[in-house]
């Protein structure tokens, strides 16, 4: 996962609470604490990113994501 900010906090103690849940649980647990428009822009936006340079350049875009 690579989460910032509010998000890897509340990460960090959602994990601790929920050991063993599935992929879909998570995404509405996400989608609830922080809306379901961020987060379909987000996944859009990672489904969308492709490596069409360097591995340098990839890695890039993927870290402004």
């Amino acid at each position: 996962m690579h989460l910032e900010g509010n998000a890897a906090k509340w990460y960090q103690a959602y994990k601790q609470t929920h050991t063993k849940i599935s992929w879909v649980t998570f995404c509405l647990a996400v989608e609830q604490q922080f809306g379901a428009d961020d987060y379909r822009n987000a996944l859009t936006e990672l489904i969308d990113l492709k490596q069409s340079g360097t591995v340098e350049d990839y890695t890039t875009k993927f870290e402004q994501l």
